[in-house]
């Protein structure tokens, strides 16, 4: 576990711990603390896109995220 490593999300700063595994089968895998922190909305699409709203936990600002 690295405790409060800085992330900046489409302009948003956040400060995450992270727990690192050696070769995990994915880059980075987010859960349910990062979705309690950015209060994150997942919006599925018809055509398979997925977009993945958050909000800034100081400033308010919400940035949207299209997935891969």
């Amino acid at each position: 576990l690295v405790r409060s490593i800085p992330f900046t999300v489409t302009g948003i700063a956040l400060y995450l711990q992270v727990y690192v595994i050696c070769s995990a089968p994915y880059d980075l895998l987010l859960g349910r603390p990062f979705d309690v922190l950015t209060k994150s909305v997942v919006k599925n699409f018809d055509n398979e896109d997925q977009t993945i709203m958050i909000r800034c936990p100081n400033m308010g600002r919400i940035a949207t995220i299209l997935t891969l």
